[in-house]
């Protein structure tokens, strides 16, 4: 056991808080997690700290440096734990003032600070903003002590806190620890993340009010509302609340956070309700946006229609989680994003919000002002605003590029390219050009934009191949764009091969037959019903037989396994990064690159408990949010090498493909190990996004 710090009152009021402003006592057995502040605001705050089973509620002390006052705390339950949880609702407090604090829990004693937000919005003040803290400790940490060094008024959380919000242990190791160095001097506003899976945990810890996991806050003349990207089925009554809510203040400020981005390019590149809420923070005169999820640092040019006030769309996701590779876009502002540790200061002084993103030694990324009054739509970040139509048709116009090859080139040859124009804008003009560390020959060609496909003549380098993946060496364009009050620099792309060009490149593989059951099939985790079906083939292995199974009956196609695992690994939120069965199912065969009408990704895990029973089933593209509702379900048994894992796609989740026999499906699966492939149908080529790369389909076919 640490030691346990034992301060007298006089010494908290005069010495300690005096000489270390914020400081926090060593840790005790006694508070586990915290103290920390939440929803603070121009009256009150709520005071957290985690101890112990058995705790007495304990107190806190409270000074202001002439006031001190002493208020008593609640201890509760956590569900699923037997730790407490404590709470100290401080109340008749003075607007933007410093407070310093002691918890006071059985013999230990934790102290801290906070301030309270202006009530008038006159008085300026700042506060930082990150996310994606999760998974590594160390990079979070350097991330919190540069925060701690701007002495925010409260930190705002873009999601992500932990890398599984159902493991208890991680809350105290990838979150509350490693922020402690600013934990202790200001405020917490958290935003739920993916991987705050559940939010029991979160809610719990965060002291959030009801069963929504969101809300709003005022500070001065700012109005923050957090929603909830993870809300589900309760997305169309959350939004009824966000425009209740937007509507109601007249907060000179409006700022709206959540974790999922409405418009993003690296990392996920992520379009999260664009259509819904694009025109909602239009239409209710939103500042700013401030997202997560994507592990980089973005900015958009403003999105708004001309004559109104464009919304600016920030993605933070820079505060410690594997960092995501960046794509430039027409509509970043300086045309592509920055891939590194980071965290952003917000300070507002009236009429005037500078927002500040920096590395964690002090580094500036990016620093833009936005001004309101009759100079603000025409200052410099303002002038390169787009309309939502724009921004949607073009935020991946580099990143998405799709060329078709009506002749594919030969070594050496001259050809012409077809430059598809889905993601370019209507109007403008286009440069395309050599890139000058390309081996590739391209002729320039300045075009008019006006919908139709560009041709280009390229000449192919001596020595290139094609594969599944494409062309090597890979072919790169020089594009620049000019549209509207926008030009960009000319970017190296390496445009994706259209559907006819890959169908040119890639043979169709063999069909694999696959069993008809006669009998019926229970998802049960075992092997008892697969008497006489044989595992299928792996030929991109080179192996005659895996450890996967199918069958097809009326109702549904089935599967099993039989796997060899030494060590079970489960990962609820991310199930790819462990041991799982992944699939890739096509229904009509029509071997297209990417998620679609007829796509599906599946993966089916066993849960964590080692003990057997329902597993887990993680949809992607098709039936996303309505798996279980139609039927598609898994269950596995334990064995004495690994495990048995049954499942089932039932016939509604195949359409339009038929359930008879002659039918052809588009498959791919990968037997995992810890997220490494041991079995692997088809192709290591096939990409779980979709975006770049396409999925190189196998197939089977309905045997009788």
């Amino acid at each position: 056991m640490r030691r346990v710090v034992l301060l007298r009152l006089c010494v908290v009021l005069t010495t300690v808080l005096a000489a270390s402003y914020g400081a926090t006592a060593d840790e005790s057995s006694d508070v586990l997690i915290g103290p920390y502040v939440t929803s603070v605001s121009a009256h009150s705050a709520r005071i957290v700290w985690v101890s112990p089973p058995d705790t007495e509620a304990g107190d806190v002390v409270v000074d202001d440096g002439r006031t001190m006052r002493r208020f008593g705390a609640t201890a509760a339950g956590i569900t699923g734990r037997a730790e407490r949880l404590h709470t100290a609702h401080v109340d008749h407090l003075t607007p933007n003032t410093a407070y310093r604090y002691t918890v006071h829990c059985s013999g230990a004693t934790a102290d801290g600070q906070f301030r309270t937000v202006p009530e008038d919005g006159a008085t300026p003040f700042r506060f930082a903003v990150y996310g994606d803290c999760r998974s590594d400790a160390d990079k979070h940490r350097l991330v919190a002590e540069a925060i701690a060094q701007e002495n925010p008024l409260f930190v705002l959380c873009t999601g992500d806190l932990v890398a599984d919000g159902r493991d208890w242990p991680q809350w105290k190791e990838m979150f509350f620890d490693p922020a402690r160095p600013y934990l202790t001097r200001c405020a917490i506003r958290p935003v739920r993340g993916n991987h705050e899976a559940d939010a029991v945990l979160y809610r719990a810890l965060f002291d959030v009010p009801g069963a929504e996991t969101y809300y709003s806050l005022d500070a001065g003349n700012l109005h923050v509302t957090v929603i909830d990207s993870q809300v589900g089925d309760g997305f169309d009554e959350m939004l009824a609340w966000l425009r209740d809510d937007l509507a109601r203040t007249d907060a000179e400020w409006k700022l709206v956070s959540y974790h999922i981005p409405t418009f993003n390019v690296g990392g996920h590149g992520s379009d999260w309700e664009r259509d819904t809420l694009a025109p909602l923070f239009e239409e209710a005169g939103v500042d700013l946006v401030v997202v997560g999820h994507s592990h980089l640092y973005e900015r958009f040019v403003p999105i708004g229609s001309p004559g109104s006030k464009p919304v600016t769309y920030i993605v933070t996701g820079g505060g410690g989680a594997p960092l995501s590779r960046a794509g430039p876009s027409p509509i970043i502002a300086g045309g592509i994003g920055a891939s590194v540790l980071h965290h952003c200061l917000v300070e507002i002084d009236g009429e005037r919000l500078t927002f500040t993103a920096k590395t964690p030694d002090g580094a500036m990324i990016d620093r833009f002002e936005l001004i309101h009054g009759t100079a603000g739509n025409e200052s410099a970040t303002m002038q390169p605003a787009v309309d939502i139509k724009t921004a949607d048709r073009v935020v991946h116009a580099f990143t998405r590029t799709e060329v078709d090859f009506p002749q594919l080139p030969k070594a050496g040859e001259t050809v012409e390219v077809l430059v598809n124009p889905s993601h370019l804008p209507l109007s403008g003009k286009l440069r395309v050009s050599a890139v000058a560390e390309s081996s590739w020959q391209v002729q320039a060609r300045d075009v008019s934009l006006d919908g139709n496909a560009i041709v280009v003549h390229i000449t192919a380098p001596p020595n290139v191949t094609m594969s599944v993946d494409g062309f090597d060496p890979p072919l790169e364009l020089g594009l620049q764009l000019s549209f509207g009050r926008i030009t960009t620099e000319a970017v190296p792309v390496r445009p994706g091969l259209s559907h006819e060009t890959l169908m040119r490149i890639v043979p169709e593989p063999k069909a694999e037959p696959v069993a008809y059951a006669d009998a019926a099939i229970t998802v049960d985790g075992r092997l008892d019903d697969w008497r006489g079906i044989d595992p299928m083939p792996l030929p991109f292995m080179g192996r005659k037989r895996g450890s996967l199974r199918l069958a097809w009956r009326e109702d549904g196609l089935y599967g099993a396994a039989d796997v060899t695992n030494e060590a079970l690994l489960v990962h609820a939120s991310e199930p790819w990064t462990g041991d799982c069965i992944e699939l890739f199912i096509e229904m009509d065969f029509a071997r297209r690159p990417g998620y679609h009408t007829n796509v599906a990704q599946y993966i089916f895990t066993p849960t964590t408990d080692g003990e057997g029973g329902t597993g887990l089933v993680t949809a992607f593209g098709r039936h996303r949010r309505n798996a279980a509702r139609i039927g598609v379900r898994c269950a596995w048994t334990p064995t004495e090498h690994g495990y048995l894992l049954e499942f089932v796609l039932p016939a509604e989740a195949l359409r339009p493909a038929t359930l008879t026999p002659g039918q052809k499906i588009g498959l791919n699966f990968t037997v995992c190990d810890d997220g490494q492939p041991i079995e692997q149908f088809y192709s290591d080529k096939s990409e779980r996004d979709g975006y770049r790369k396409p999925i190189t389909w196998g197939a089977i076919e309905l045997a009788r």
